[in-house]
């Protein structure tokens, strides 16, 4: 999983490089770094709050807690649509209680999801009514001072539309606190050792070309059995852009943005990028998709796209 932060986040901390080799009076200065913002809220809603479900389930099963019983404080995580995340922030209170499973121990899926993570806690009270409490100061009471504090903060880093109680209304509009990349990616190397007992693992050359000729495959046999377009083409963009910058995308972001992203890339050619878009802009519309789709699926599986055309 440390793995996966630092392979993720690559393609963003590259973008930095690029703003700082241009001109500060150049208008792709600005281009650029509107990009990498909306990259950065993508990672962090996604990749990140994942990181920090996965340290905060260990604590708690490591700590002892999270079993059932009218003495014990809940932590619960839900899965929510991206399309839904802004409904959720609003119904916070609406969150249902499920059954605390811990998850941290199952295998990585690096195939692209559509799924944000949220974080809320519930108490039961003399009642037996489960009632919200704040998630980060229960983690903060109910773990030892350093984890709790560590995980919290973690949290924090992510964004307010990850956990309950990140977001308030003022003069009513809805103020969402907003994370922060490069802080968050400095916490969890830092504190990962002491925050969970087990050191923050570096990603070293060797084990990035695995992961991403892994990754390769998994995504060639997901799309080679894929049939709907819209999935089709993120994969396709996500593949492609694998392929030709060496570096992955998160898969989370919106599709016009992975296809920007791809058009940034000098050697996928013209023709491979006007199908892709042609596809993109036929989404919205009823009529048959499948000789384009099928193309479109040819240049996701092929293994060298600069050949295309």
């Amino acid at each position: 999983i440390c793995y996966r932060v630092q392979l993720l986040s690559k393609c963003i901390l590259a973008m930095n490089h690029k703003i700082g080799d241009m001109d500060g009076t150049n208008d792709d200065t600005a281009d650029i770094a509107a990009l990498r913002g909306t990259l950065e809220r993508s990672f962090l809603a996604s990749c990140g709050a994942d990181f920090a479900m996965h340290l905060t389930q260990y604590c708690i099963f490591r700590n002892g807690l999270g079993e059932s019983g009218d003495d014990q404080t809940e932590i619960t995580f839900h899965y929510h649509a991206l399309s839904d995340a802004d409904a959720l922030v609003q119904k916070a209170g609406d969150v249902i209680k499920e059954e605390y499973v811990p998850s941290f121990s199952i295998p990585l899926d690096w195939e692209p999801n559509t799924s944000r993570i949220f974080l809320s806690c519930t108490r039961k009270d003399s009642e037996g009514i489960m009632v919200h409490k704040d998630p980060l100061q229960t983690l903060r009471d109910v773990l030892p001072h350093s984890v709790g504090v560590g995980l919290a903060r973690m949290w924090i880093l992510c964004g307010g539309k990850c956990f309950f109680g990140g977001s308030k209304v003022v003069n009513d509009q809805l103020l969402v606190r907003q994370g922060n990349f490069d802080l968050f990616l400095t916490h969890v190397e830092e504190s990962c050792l002491a925050i969970c007992g087990v050191p923050y693992r570096i990603l070293d050359k060797k084990a990035e070309k695995q992961i991403l000729f892994r990754r390769r495959k998994d995504l060639s046999t997901v799309l080679e059995h894929s049939s709907s377009p819209e999935y089709i083409l993120r994969l396709t963009t996500i593949a492609l852009f694998q392929q030709v910058k060496g570096m992955a995308l998160n898969g989370q972001e919106e599709q016009s943005i992975l296809l920007k992203l791809l058009s940034q890339a000098k050697s996928v050619p013209k023709c491979v990028l006007q199908k892709l878009e042609e596809l993109f802009d036929s989404l919205g519309n009823s009529e048959s998709k499948e000789p384009l789709v099928t193309l479109v699926k040819s240049y996701g599986l092929a293994h060298d796209i600069s050949k295309i055309c």
